[in-house]
C-alpha cells in the first residue's frame, strides 16, 4: 500500500497522491480502502472543490494538487447619485447606483424595497426627498443616499395670438382685430388703436391708411406683444361694359341692351332710357327710331359712362321666286310648282292655281293645257310677285314602226377602229316580229341591203356593223341577231357630219343625221366624242328631231 502525505504550505494545500490506498486530509487520515482512481476523484472534487492539478512533477502514478484556500469576502462598496440633483415641481429626475462586492440591495428614505445591485430609476417627488441605498454581503453592508431637492416652478410667460381679418382693404371698407392671451391679467392697445382691452376679444377697426396695431399683455410671469398691419390700398376705378345685340332692327323689333360694372354701387340711364339701373342686368328696347342708350355707373374710386346706339331700318320689300320644273310638259304629264320666298309674312296663288300656299315649298301640278302660275307674297315691306308658264303638249303618236335606236359611229381604241367595228341598233317597238329582208340601210353617200331572213322580234333589237370583229369588243346580249356587211356601214359612218338612213324600198322608215348633215331633220343632232355614242332618249317616242337623241357616253348595243 502506498503512502499518501499532506502539509501545509501557507494558504496552498499539497496533496500527493501515489498508487495505492489511503488518504490525509489537512493532516487527518482517511482509513478506508480506496482505490487509486477514486481517491483522486474524492481529491479533485472536495478537497480542493474542483481545480484540476496545477503541474505535473512525478511519475504517471504520482500528482500533485495546488490547492488555494478561499479568502473571506470584503465589505460591499456603493455609490448612489441623483441627476438633476434640484428640479421644479413635476418635473424628473434620474437615480443612478453601482455596487461591488454587494448581495443584495434595499432602498429606504424616499423609495422602499429590493432593488438591484446597479441600476437606476426615474424619480419625481413632490418635495425635496432623500433616497437612501443599503448594499449588503456576509462580510457587512454599506449605505449612500441621493438628495432630489424639489423647487416651486415659476410664473408662466404669458402668450399672445393677435391678428386681422382681413389684412388688406380697400379705402371704405373694414377689418377685424381678433386676439387671445394665456397667463395674462390684462392687456392695452397702442398703435393705431389704444385703451384697455380684455385677455381676448375682437374690434372692427375702419383706418383711412395703412395702420399697425399694437397690443401687450401683462402677467405674473412677464409680458408679451403682438403687432398686424392694416394695409389700405385706394378705392378702383370703376369700369363697364355696355352691349346691344343686334345693334340694327327693323321697325317693330327689339334688341337686348346688357351691361355690367365693376367697383361700382349705382347706376343711372340717359339719352333713350331712363332712372336707376342695377350695377349689372339687361333690358329689352322697341325703339321706332335710332336711338342711343348711356349708362353711367358710380363707385368709390369714381364714376365711368358708355353709349350704345341701336338703328331702326325699315322693313325691306318681300322676294319670290316661282319656278317650273320642266316648264314644257305633255299632256297627262307632271310638272314640278318650286317657290322661296324672303321678308314675307303670307303667301297666295293665282292664275292656274289659288289660296294661300307656304313662304317657301313645292307641289306637283299637272295643267290639261298650257296654263299661268302666279305667287304673291306679302311682308311689313309691301309685297312681290311672280309668274311662270308650263306649256302642254299633245302626246306624240305611238312608234309603229322599226327605228334606229342608237348609232357608233366614233369607235375609241379599246373598241376597235373606223369603219370595220362602226355599228348601229335598230329597235322593233311593235307588238310583232318585222321580216326586213330586202330593206336597206345608207349612209350619205352608199346603200347595204340586208340580207334574206333578216327579221327583228317584237319588242327586240337588231345590231348592223361592217366586220364580225366588232362583237370582239362588246358583249352584245344573247338572241340579239347581228347582221355584218362588207366591211363598213354605207361608205363609212364620218365622226364630224354624217346620217343613217334605214329604207323599205324607196320609203325612209327612220332617219338620223349628226353635226352639219340635215337631211334627216334640221337642226341635226350634235357630234359626239371618241367612244361615245347618239341613242334615243326613249325608244318609245319618235318625233323626228334633234329633241329625241342624247349623247350616251358609256354605249349600250342590244340593251
Amino acid at each position: 500500500m502506498a503512502l499518501l502525505r499532506a502539509s501545509w504550505l501557507g494558504l496552498l494545500t499539497l496533496v500527493f497522491l501515489s498508487a495505492g490506498v489511503g488518504v490525509l486530509e489537512a493532516g487527518s487520515a482517511y482509513h478506508s480502502p480506496l482505490r487509486y482512481d477514486d481517491l483522486r476523484n474524492h481529491i479533485y472534487d472536495q478537497v480542493c472543490e474542483g481545480l484540476k492539478p496545477l503541474k505535473q512533477r512525478f511519475p504517471s502514478h504520482v500528482q500533485l494538487w495546488m490547492c488555494r484556500e478561499t479568502p473571506p469576502l470584503p465589505v460591499p462598496t456603493v455609490s448612489h447619485v441623483s441627476n438633476p440633483e434640484s428640479i421644479t415641481v413635476g418635473s424628473s429626475s434620474l437615480l443612478t447606483w453601482s455596487s461591488a462586492n454587494a448581495e443584495t440591495c434595499t432602498a429606504s428614505g424616499g423609495w422602499s424595497g429590493a432593488q438591484e445591485k446597479n441600476g437606476s430609476l426615474s424619480v419625481s417627488p413632490a418635495t425635496t426627498t432623500t433616497y437612501t441605498l443599503t448594499c449588503s454581503n456576509a462580510t457587512g453592508s454599506t449605505s449612500d443616499s441621493a438628495t432630489v431637492t424639489v423647487n416651486a416652478a415659476p410664473p408662466s410667460q404669458p402668450t399672445l395670438t393677435f391678428g386681422a381679418s382681413p389684412t388688406t382693404i380697400v379705402s371704405g371698407n373694414s377689418a377685424t382685430l381678433s386676439w387671445t392671451a394665456a397667463n395674462a391679467n390684462g392687456c392695452t392697445a397702442s398703435g393705431n388703436w389704444s385703451g384697455l382691452k380684455t385677455t381676448s376679444g375682437s374690434e372692427g377697426v375702419s383706418p383711412t391708411t395703412t395702420a399697425q396695431y399694437v397690443l401687450t399683455c401683462t402677467g405674473n410671469g412677464g409680458s408679451v406683444s403682438g403687432t398686424t398691419t392694416v394695409t389700405v390700398t385706394p378705392a378702383p376705378t370703376p369700369t363697364l361694359s355696355l352691349t346691344v345685340n343686334p345693334a340694327s332692327i327693323l321697325v317693330g323689333t327689339s334688341s337686348l341692351i346688357s351691361w355690367s360694372s365693376t367697383n361700382t354701387t349705382a347706376c343711372t340711364a340717359s339719352d333713350g332710357w331712363s332712372g336707376s339701373k342695377d350695377t349689372s342686368g339687361s333690358m329689352v328696347v322697341t325703339p321706332a327710331t335710332t336711338t342711343t342708350y348711356t349708362l353711367t355707373c358710380t363707385g368709390a374710386g369714381g364714376s365711368v359712362s358708355e353709349s350704345e346706339t341701336v338703328t331702326v331700318s325699315p322693313h325691306p320689300m318681300p322676294t319670290v321666286d316661282l319656278t317650273a320644273n320642266p316648264t314644257t310638259i305633255t299632256r297627262g304629264g307632271t310638272t314640278t310648282l318650286s317657290w322661296a320666298s324672303t321678308q314675307a309674312t303670307t303667301c297666295t296663288g293665282s292664275g292656274a292655281w289659288s289660296g294661300a300656299v307656304p313662304l317657301n315649298s313645292s307641289i306637283a301640278a299637272s295643267p290639261a293645257t298650257t296654263s299661268t302660275y302666279t305667287l304673291t307674297c306679302s311682308g311689313l315691306g309691301g309685297e312681290a310677285a311672280d309668274s311662270v308658264v308650263v306649256t302642254v303638249l299633245e302626246p306624240a303618236p305611238q312608234v309603229a314602226h322599226v327605228i334606229i335606236s342608237e348609232a357608233y359611229y366614233n369607235p375609241d381604241t379599246a373598241h376597235g377602229d373606223d369603219p370595220g367595228n362602226e355599228w348601229v341598233e335598230l329597235y322593233n317597238p311593235t307588238a310583232s316580229p318585222v321580216d326586213i329582208s330586202g330593206w336597206s340601210i345608207m349612209d350619205a353617200t352608199s346603200t347595204d341591203a340586208f340580207p334574206a331572213t333578216t327579221t327583228i322580234a317584237a319588242g327586240g333589237y337588231l345590231i348592223v356593223t361592217g366586220t364580225s370583229t366588232t362583237a370582239n369588243f362588246w358583249s352584245f346580249p344573247g338572241g340579239v341577231p347581228v347582221v355584218v356587211l362588207g366591211g363598213s356601214i354605207g361608205n363609212g359612218l364620218s365622226n364630224s357630219s354624217d346620217g343613217v338612213f334605214l329604207k323599205s324600198g324607196d320609203t325612209v322608215v327612220d332617219a338620223v343625221s349628226w353635226g352639219s348633215n340635215t337631211t334627216a331633220f334640221d337642226p341635226s343632232t350634235a357630234s359626239v366624242a371618241d367612244g361615245h355614242s347618239i341613242a334615243r332618249s326613249s325608244v318609245t317616242t319618235d318625233t323626228n328631231t334633234a329633241s329625241d337623241w342624247v349623247d350616251r357616253e358609256t354605249p349600250t348595243p342590244g340593251l
